[in-house]
């Protein structure tokens, strides 16, 4: 096997680690619901995942995130897992920045696997 070949794993994560944070997708899905109220009719649910934040993702790319979540004027956020990387000690600029995103319905949050390994505190 080609050395190289070897060092291809370490490639990818690295890749992964520094660059795949920078990435950002918005889609736009509609639902619909059965005997959903009508006052929840058009509503607009923004979900953020995976924020993962870290030495990599830093206090200001949660801010710019925040922002763009903020301009779709969601009636209700939702967080959904792995809000931190590998440390609780990153959870306070996390939730400064998506404590700056309102909904008039509120904010929901879920703990990720990565949130569990960061500890408890977390």
């Amino acid at each position: 096997m080609p050395e190289w070949l070897a060092l291809a794993p370490f490639a990818l994560a690295a890749y992964g680690t520094l660059f795949g944070a920078r990435v950002l997708r918005k889609e736009r899905v509609e639902v619909p619901v059965a005997g959903l109220p009508r006052g929840w009719w058009g509503a607009r649910i923004v979900q953020l995942s995976d924020l993962h934040s870290g030495r990599h993702v830093t206090a200001q790319r949660l801010r710019g995130i925040a922002r763009r979540a903020a301009r779709l004027s969601p009636d209700l956020l939702v967080v959904t897992g792995d809000i931190v990387h590998n440390s609780h000690a990153f959870a306070r600029q996390a939730a400064e920045a998506i404590a700056t995103v309102k909904a008039p319905y509120g904010t929901y949050a879920i703990l990720g696997n990565h949130d569990f390994w960061a500890g408890a505190d977390a």
